[in-house]
């Protein structure tokens, strides 16, 4: 009797080959993700990813679509064995607090697969590699310590909100600042604004020069110095064709807070006659 079934069952499957029709069982498909919970704070977006593929790692085929416009894929379709499938999620004018829930479906010739995800909105915040920045006076103290960090932070998009939160005239500025083609000037501009710190002042070494004409030495050098912390962007102006300096542009060079600048005489235009010029 068993070998009569068993007989049957092969002659049946022979027949329905021999009329085209084939038989047979798709390789499961699978994502590297049971399901996505994200967070996200309020006015940025954030990006992840997940893999689709099948459980004999055979090359397949589908289509991705999303049910919220909070998630949305990159990849809209994939073709392939292991098929990275890139999201963004959304929380530009989303509110802090805000849940949104929804499903990434996957459709391909393995079968269909519905990942559920959960979008949790968090209020904006500026953190850095020394931790998080909640209000100027934490902002100025990183700047003094660590200027590049600070630099960083006060580009962020939760600045305004975050560190000037209810400081109507700092974020009138920042707005302004905030388009600035030096954003280390604008800082500078910022900080003293808010009174979190001092201008910038330039120390030099002498305030005035003699040259006497057959003298040996051809140049002079000028010590410059720093005094508070901060940047300082400076322009050297000379007013006089019988002496030129070593540099007319000092940026970024007085981490340290001391330089030199070189003013070397150009005897050959100096005249018998008392003459006088200016540095500055």
């Amino acid at each position: 009797m068993k070998n009569r079934t068993g007989g049957t069952k092969v002659k049946d499957k022979v027949e329905r080959i021999a009329k085209g029709i084939f038989e047979y069982e798709l390789p499961k498909l699978l994502l590297s993700e049971e399901t996505l919970s994200i967070s996200v704070c309020a006015g940025e977006t954030f990006c992840g990813k997940f893999s689709v593929y099948n459980r004999a790692l055979t090359e397949m085929k589908g289509v991705i679509y999303s049910s919220s416009e909070f998630l949305v894929p990159v990849e809209k379709q994939f073709i392939g064995k292991e098929n990275e499938i890139h999201y963004v999620v959304h929380a530009e004018y989303a509110r802090a607090g805000e849940t949104h829930n929804g499903e990434v479906t996957v459709v391909s010739d393995c079968g269909e697969y519905r990942l559920p995800f959960t979008i949790r909105v968090t209020p904006m915040s500026c953190v850095c590699s020394e931790g998080e920045i909640r209000d100027l006076f934490q902002f100025a103290g990183l700047a003094q310590s660590n200027w590049a960090e600070a630099k960083k932070v006060f580009g962020l998009p939760a600045f305004e909100t975050t560190v000037l939160a209810d400081r109507i005239g700092e974020q009138t500025l920042y707005r302004q600042l905030i388009q600035s083609t030096s954003m280390d000037c604008a800082m500078e501009e910022f900080l003293v604004y808010s009174k979190k710190k001092s201008p910038v002042q330039i120390r030099a070494d002498h305030s005035a020069l003699i040259f006497r004409p057959g003298n040996r030495a051809m140049q002079e050098r000028i010590t410059l110095r720093k005094e508070g912390w901060g940047h300082v962007d400076i322009s050297v102006e000379t007013k006089g064709d019988f002496f030129m300096v070593s540099a007319k542009k000092l940026q970024r060079i007085f981490m340290q807070g001391v330089m030199c600048l070189r003013l070397l005489w150009m005897e050959k235009r100096l005249r018998k006659e008392i003459i006088s010029g200016s540095l500055s």
